[in-house]
């Protein structure tokens, strides 16, 4: 019985294609900031490349086996919730995901922001 509460939960459905987008984007991140390539990343968690390029893609609709084994190397929280999107803190945040150089121009913007007040 505590097995397939396992499962189950593992397995769970996304709410939101928001949400998938967040992890998309919270993988690949990830593992460019450990400088990995996909073959790499490939025989370091035993996950097909294919699959993990789906996974950066958004391609993906459960909270998979692969997914949690994929978030648990990379250091992501695999049952967080997605970032509003429809708030500005929620897509400033989604903005400054999607690389160093978009969380720079953000951080700057702020910056300029806070300077003002």
């Amino acid at each position: 019985m505590q097995i397939c509460l396992i499962l189950c939960k593992m397995s769970r459905k996304f709410k939101s294609q928001n949400e998938i987008l967040y992890f998309a984007s919270a993988i690949k991140q990830h593992r460019i900031a450990r400088e990995l390539t996909l073959i790499e990343l490939e025989k370091k968690v035993n996950i097909n490349r294919g699959q993990l390029s789906k996974f950066e893609a958004g391609l993906f609709k459960m909270r998979s086996k692969n997914f949690h084994k994929l978030c648990k190397y990379l250091k992501i929280n695999a049952q967080a919730e997605a970032v509003n999107s429809n708030t500005l803190g929620g897509r400033l945040e989604q903005f400054a995901r999607h690389s160093k150089k978009h969380r720079d121009a953000a951080e700057r913007m702020l910056q300029a922001l806070e300077q003002l007040i």
